[in-house]
């Protein structure tokens, strides 16, 4: 992962994370992100937000096979 204004974004790292699946997030964590404004999705998206929430820090997923470069 590179940073092109560390300014604006003093730190970012990555991590990969395999043999995951597509599946609905669990009933709380759906039931929490609703009463937050946002739309449950999936589990590896609701996680994202779910973080970000608790945190209050952007994180953001992506497939890997869908990755150029």
């Amino acid at each position: 992962v590179s940073v092109e204004d560390p300014d604006l974004c003093p730190r970012s790292t990555a991590r990969m994370v395999k043999n995951i699946q597509l599946a609905p997030s669990p009933k709380w964590m759906q039931i929490r992100l609703a009463s937050a404004g946002i739309r449950p999705i999936n589990n590896i998206v609701d996680i994202t937000n779910y973080v970000m929430l608790e945190y209050g820090q952007p994180m953001h997923s992506y497939d890997y096979d869908k990755i150029r470069g």
